[in-house]
């Protein structure tokens, strides 16, 4: 590379290296480029392969077994040997030794997602971050030794180990980056200092030189630190703003450059000024939604990995730029990706700048069409009266015109709580000085009064508010319907009182006693008997509380709403026995096979269909021999024996046995079966038996096992004409927002990652021609709360669905529900997307 500062990045080669994304790419001394991907596969290709277009670019491909997503990779070469190591799913980190395709050791000292592998080949030893908090310092010579029980864990993050780096100046100086928004040092597994000011997960750290490092996070900032300070000393924000996913240091002596992979495919290019701040050269777009991650070649040209499953190679050298068909083909890939991303923000940017909406209203069986205009931050009302007035209709329709305007437009149903707002600001105000009739206060306001009349409001700081709105009530002769009113205009006024809530079962608007179900004291310890509106069955409250504290009672928060659908209070589970016609089908479908099973195995599976819930099912004839059936029988003949195993995952014991012991197996099978397209009973059952594996802890560990793929597959079936495929399809996506939800706020666990994954798998399936027409209400109104409680409370998943334009999905979603409940739920989510 020259001297002068480069300008520009131009197109050198792209490929489609996997067919999903393709979560890292890993540049090589060794004329080898690495990839990984969630297709489960790591690949090798050859540096000067994939310059020529009909060249031979793969090297080699390795998918470790049991089969699972790859999320990370490292290589080294070390002692002559090259080992190359991918972080798994699972936890575990496989390793490959040259071009061996059968793993050399697999090393086991995670229980969740490797996201992160760093090698420090000075000092011999490999760093691996995972989901589960933890980040493990490895001896190279003890894995060439084979030996995968020597290591050290660095425990003493809150969150999942994003990023990890070390330095070549101190021995066993590691440092580490966490969605817990901190960067850790190490010395050996001692912690040394902890550095802050992130606003977001911390998702790269990029060692500079004498101590210094830069670091990248999902803020969209830049930072560089000396290890010595616990604060930045430059902090830059990225062009676009956007998440952080990975950086790559080119250590050039003209011109070191660091490369910035972002989402919406952004990648930008900085240097770094005298002082070491961050100068920004240029950027490069690719043609994919995310850039995953980002790499310095040996040559300095720049490989990034797309999350369409292609590798993009971009270059300074006009000698390696691409040639003219494959730069024509690029562009109107290009062009096609610009149009839509333009297209979708285009609609979204106009919808939330209009100042008029205009809804389309079906009045009669005709099915015509009438043009309801509503101008934001007006009443509703009048536009309701202005509609009825121009089409001739009785004014008794006033109420239900205001209503769906209400629903279909997040301004109108704000407009009660602005109005009302502003009274309070109008009609209430603090006093200056805090004296009234001779006794001190440390509020007094204003109030004006029904007759108009102003009347003193006084309040004394730890005092309940619920007192004090008694005593002014009582000093002006007030009705005491008027207490609850009061009080609540101090918990507006008061800093002090935000989120104050009585004691006890207290209605904040009314003053009275919000209901209760009958047997109080039973109820009061479970959370009390609430109905879900869609199954019918009680409400899930985690945990144990002393009392029911009503959700309007809660301090209120965009980004957390709560209601009767939101979030997900309890698993779906499909629970009904089979009717005696499903037992007759399973002995004929059984004599038909070629090595049917043994009356001890056939009579196996009927007692797990009879009483799923017994403690008698849990043997290993009752494992064996369904599974056997599983594997043996053709899928056509399925759907009698998947029924069998939806109703046996119901049993804990039945569940820990397949979903922990067998769970490869058994997963392998399920997956297999449901990609193939069988027929429609066999795909209920498989994706009701993913439902039901929710109800225990190893199923709801199957869940989690691959996000991605279990939600990419009921998002399918999802779209399916079929009402029981697609509520069972649903169900899938509830159960796990649900798991996710749990880890989040009732086991304090929370992580990015699975989260992230599962919004990214619902935006995925909507950007890629979702069609929502075919849907059930039912199926309609889970699939929001699905999307509600996966982003629920989660600021950075929140701004990933804004960022990748979820809101209008949820608008169309919300002009296909009836259900005022549906419309609310979809009215929160957008009000979730509004809120960051």
């Amino acid at each position: 590379m020259s001297d002068a500062l480069p300008v520009e990045f131009r197109l050198a080669s792209t490929f489609l290296a996997h067919n999903n994304d393709v979560k890292q790419v890993l540049a090589t001394d060794v004329n080898m480029l690495l990839t990984c991907s969630r297709d489960e596969s790591i690949k090798g290709w050859r540096n000067d392969g994939i310059y020529d277009p009909e060249g031979t670019k793969q090297l080699m491909s390795y998918t470790p077994s049991p089969p699972m997503a790859i999320n990370s990779l490292e290589f080294v070469e070390y002692r002559g040997t090259q080992f190359i190591f991918g972080g798994r799913k699972d936890g575990s980190i496989v390793i490959y030794e040259g071009n061996n395709t059968v793993p050399f050791l697999i090393l086991k000292g995670h229980n969740q997602n490797v996201c992160c592998l760093h090698v420090n080949r000075k000092y011999s030893f490999l760093v691996s971050g995972g989901w589960d908090h933890n980040a493990i310092i490895w001896s190279l010579d003890a894995i060439v030794a084979g030996n995968s029980t020597d290591y050290l864990k660095l425990v003493g993050h809150a969150h999942s180990v994003w990023a990890i780096n070390s330095f070549d100046d101190q021995a066993d100086s590691v440092l580490t980056g966490s969605a817990d928004r901190t960067v850790k040092q190490w010395q050996g597994d001692q912690l040394v200092r902890t550095f802050s000011a992130h606003n977001d997960v911390v998702r790269s750290i990029v060692i500079l030189n004498d101590g210094n490092f830069l670091t990248g996070c999902n803020d969209g900032k830049l930072r560089v630190y000396n290890r010595e300070i616990e604060k930045p000393v430059h902090v830059v924000c990225t062009q676009p703003e956007e998440y952080i996913y990975g950086c790559s240091l080119l250590k050039s002596e003209s011109l070191p450059l660091v490369a910035v992979a972002m989402e919406t495919g952004v990648i930008e290019i900085y240097t770094f000024g005298s002082d070491l701040a961050p100068v920004f050269v240029t950027s490069v777009q690719i043609a994919a939604s995310s850039a995953w991650s980002v790499a310095f070649m040996p040559n300095e040209d720049v490989a990034i990995a797309g999350s369409d499953g292609y590798v993009y190679i971009f270059t300074t050298n006009p000698t390696r730029a691409a040639p003219e068909a494959i730069m024509e083909e690029y562009s109107v890939r290009m062009a096609n990706y610009i149009a839509e991303r333009t297209e979708i923000q285009a609609k979204m940017l106009a919808q939330q700048e209009a100042p008029e909406v205009n809804i389309k209203v079906t009045l009669d069986d005709a099915g015509r069409a009438l043009d309801l205009k509503y101008r934001k931050g007006t009443d509703p009302a009048i536009a309701a009266e202005t509609f009825i007035r121009a089409n001739g209709l009785p004014l008794s329709y006033l109420n239900e015109i205001v209503d769906y305007i209400k629903a279909n437009v997040p301004e109108a149903a704000r407009y009660d709580a602005v109005k009302h707002a502003k009274t309070h600001a109008e009609s209430t105000r603090e006093v200056v000085g805090n004296v009234v009739n001779g006794k001190k206060y440390d509020h007094i306001f204003d109030v004006k009064l029904d007759d108009g009349k102003m009347a003193k409001l006084t309040y004394n700081v730890g005092e309940d508010p619920q007192e004090a709105a008694t005593r002014f009530v009582e000093t002006y002769g007030l009705p005491i319907s008027k207490i609850a009113q009061v009080a609540n205009i101090l918990r507006i006024q008061i800093p002090e009182l935000v989120g104050f809530s009585p004691a006890g079962n207290v209605d904040p608007l009314t003053g009275g006693g919000s209901y209760s179900s009958a047997g109080s004291s039973a109820n009061a310890g479970s959370g009390g008997s609430y109905a879900d509106p869609l199954t019918g069955g009680g409400r899930y409250v985690p945990g144990s509380a002393t009392q029911v504290v009503p959700n309007s009672c809660l301090p209120i928060d965009k980004q957390r709403p709560r209601g009767p659908l939101c979030p997900v209070n309890k698993f779906t589970v499909f629970a009904d026995t089979p009717p005696a016609v499903a037992f007759d089908k399973l002995r004929t479908l059984n004599a038909a096979q070629d090595a049917p099973l043994s009356e001890e195995e056939i009579s196996a599976i009927e007692s797990i269909m009879r009483a799923p819930e017994s403690e008698a099912i849990g043997t290993v004839i009752h494992y064996n021999s369904l599974e056997k059936a599983l594997f043996n029988w053709e899928p056509v003949h399925l759907a009698p024996v998947v029924d069998a195993l939806r109703l046996a995952l119901l049993n804990a014991a039945f569940n820990a046995e397949y979903c922990d012991n067998r769970r490869h197996r058994i997963f392998e099978r399920l997956v297999n079966i449901l990609v193939s397209d069988p027929e429609i009973p066999v795909s209920v059952m498989i994706l009701r038996a993913f439902a039901n594996a929710a109800n225990h802890p190893a199923g709801q560990a199957l869940l989690q096992h691959d996000i991605p793929l279990i939600s990419d597959l009921a998002l399918k079936f999802l779209q399916h004409s079929n009402a029981k495929l697609q509520v069972a399809a649903a169900a899938v996506l509830t159960n796990i927002a649900l798991i996710l939800w749990t880890n989040t706020e009732i086991k304090k666990v929370a992580e990015l990652g699975p989260r992230e994954d599962a919004i990214r798998a619902l935006i995925k399936a909507f950007e890629g021609g979702f069609t929502f027409d075919k849907m059930t209400e039912q199926s309609l109104i889970l699939l929001l709360q699905a999307i509600s409680t996966v982003m629920w409370g989660d600021q950075s998943v929140i701004r990933l669905a804004k960022n990748r334009n979820l809101m209008p999905f949820v608008n169309v979603i919300k002009d296909k529900v009836a259900n005022d409940l549906g419309k609310s739920l979809a009215r929160d989510i957008v009000e979730m997307l509004y809120a960051v």
